[in-house]
């Protein structure tokens, strides 16, 4: 039988992983796989320590889960209640108005609403803003700016969880909340974990098993577990966007020493009205153990320095975001935003835009999982390849083992060190001393 040993002497693919083969260990050398920060998490950090994690947090820090804005009525609803609130005298000059101006009850009830709505601001937000003039005053650059430093919190977090890294991000964020699944993801994604009858198929034929059964996990996750995935990933895009909303637009633009700032509010309509539809999504704060995930996977490549503190940390993270958290609302109570711009826009019925996101998490979620399947699948084929050549060496050289150079060897005490081209070495050796000896 021939052999086909060129791989092995000039090199081919190099894949993590240990072979035993003639009672030793040979580690093989790999490029960085694309779910490479996943793993960092998932090997420096299991499932229980996650969880230990949290539950001494719970008794610590914890995020005030209390909405950031209570709810606002409809259009309709606003309407009918403006409607039923006139009193005689009042439905009386509007039935005079409507003879005499021609138009119809409603526009005269929306006119009725936005001038209460414009009298409640003179009284109520008078630090802030001035109906008659329509000016912003200083009080609102100044709540502008401590929005602006809240916000700031999780810009950093957000800009790694949501960037570059989401798909690692979203996995993980899923194995956290739902680490049942991630458990059977990563034993279904590693063909090790798989009958014999699966690993010594194909490498095609082995991917395609091991989708379907990627498939039938995925399939599996629950309505509800979907939902809170989804609102989870939701509410952070919404933090995104207030964290990375330019405030400098809105305080710029407001003239005079500070005390005595102001700015004509009919200038910067369209930024307050992007200001006003990303607090009126952002409703609801995110959970402690979100805001934990949130840090958590901010200080992944930290996790595997001694001196590195997670505890304290996660601490630290979660009680900045309480702040934060905490100023939001309290912009959300003090500054009647939405009834400013109607004033503004002379529009009673005007209610801030709807915002989306995170739609796209579960079509996230299944290309990180498929990848890694894809790349578990190479690495065992590449494993499986290189033992079947070293089995074919020792067996043409007439050999127990291969005859490793004693003073060049991967060591994998500590830290890791490759010897290049290790086996190629100990074959050339084993042939010289098999073949040319005998000659």
């Amino acid at each position: 039988m021939r052999y086909n040993l060129l791989p092995l002497l000039f090199g081919g693919p190099h894949i993590s992983g240990t072979m035993v083969f003639g009672g030793k260990d040979f580690v093989t050398k790999s490029p960085k796989p694309g779910s490479e920060v996943f793993d960092k998490l998932v090997t420096e950090l299991s499932v229980q320590e996650r969880q230990d994690f949290l539950s001494r947090m719970r008794f610590s820090q914890v995020v005030d889960e209390a909405p950031l804005h209570e709810p606002e009525a409809s259009p309709e609803d606003r309407f009918d209640r403006v409607s039923g609130d006139l009193s005689l005298l009042e439905r009386l000059m509007l039935f005079l108005r409507a003879v005499f101006t021609g138009k119809d009850r409603v526009a005269l009830v929306e006119e009725f609403a936005l001038k209460r709505i414009a009298k409640a601001l003179t009284t109520g937000a008078r630090e802030y803003f001035n109906p008659r003039a329509m000016q912003l005053l200083d009080g609102f650059a100044s709540k502008l700016s401590a929005l602006r430093d809240a916000a700031e919190i999780f810009r950093t977090p957000l800009r790694e969880a949501l960037g570059s890294h989401k798909k690692d991000f979203v996995a993980f964020l899923t194995g956290f909340e739902l680490p049942v699944v991630q458990e059977h993801l990563l034993r279904e994604s590693d063909p090790e974990n798989h009958e014999r009858l699966v690993t010594e198929l194909s490498e095609f034929d082995m991917k395609r098993t091991l989708d379907s059964s990627l498939q039938d996990t995925l399939d599996e996750i629950g309505e509800s577990d979907r939902q809170l995935m989804y609102r989870n990933i939701q509410l952070l895009h919404w933090l995104q966007s207030l964290a990375s909303f330019g405030f400098e637009r809105l305080i710029d633009r407001f003239d005079g020493i500070v005390g005595e700032r102001m700015c004509q509010a009919t200038t910067i309509v369209p930024a307050l009205k992007e200001l006003a539809s990303i607090l009126h999504r952002l409703s609801v704060p995110p959970t402690t153990r979100l805001v934990s995930a949130l840090f958590l996977f901010e200080a992944r490549e930290r996790l595997s320095e001694k001196e590195f503190d997670l505890e304290t940390s996660l601490q630290v993270g979660v009680e900045s975001a309480r702040d934060a958290l905490a100023e939001i609302r309290r912009f959300n109570a003090e500054i009647p935003l939405n009834d400013i711009i109607r004033v503004v826009v002379n529009d009673a019925d005007w209610v801030p835009a709807l915002k989306g996101g995170g739609e796209d998490w579960f079509v996230l979620f299944k290309q990180f999982w498929t990848t890694r399947v894809e790349e578990r699948v190479g690495e065992f084929v590449s494993v499986r390849r290189r033992r079947q050549l070293l089995e074919a060496a020792v067996k043409m050289l007439n050999l127990g083992e291969l005859p490793y150079l004693s003073n060049y060897r991967t060591s994998t005490d500590g830290v890791v060190i490759y010897a290049r081209h290790e086996h190629s070495l100990a074959f050339l050796r084993g042939f010289l001393e098999q073949v040319f000896s005998k000659d």
